[in-house]
Formats: C-alpha cells, structure tokens, sequence
C-alpha cells in the first residue's frame, strides 16, 4: 500500500510546497528536491522499517522493573 499520491496531493496541490521554491530563501529547491527526499524516506521505510512491523507488533516492549525491553528487530 502505497500513501504516495496521497502525499503528492496533501503537499503540491493543498499545500502549494512547491510555492517555497519561488522564494529566494528555498530557491535551490523545486518539487524535483522534494520528490527526491520522499523517495528516499520511502525507500528507507520500506527496506528498513517494515520488514519488523509484524515483529514490533506482537512483541510488544516490555518493562522488567529496571528498564525497557525491546524487540530485537529494534537493536
């Protein structure tokens, strides 16, 4: 499942990010720069992140009365 075009929607068309570029503090930026960060955030999401979210949701941390134990996948 993929919430891209939702994204794309919330930050071009409601949002207007691409209305930073035209300001001369973010004129090195354009919706390029920006679609380049999300598929980077998505790529590290995916191969990083969600390989464990099965694993974090059913070994939940645990409090041993001295500190927080977590799932290995977390380490």
């Amino acid at each position: 499942m993929t919430f891209r075009p939702t994204l794309d929607f919330l930050l071009y068309d409601w949002l207007d990010a691409e209305g930073l570029a035209r300001r001369e503090r973010f004129a090195d930026h354009s919706r390029e720069t920006f679609d380049a960060v999300l598929d980077t955030c998505e790529r590290i999401a995916r191969e990083k992140y969600a390989p464990h979210n099965r694993t974090v949701d059913t070994q939940e941390p645990r409090f041993d009365g001295e500190k927080v134990i977590l799932p290995q996948a977390t380490h």
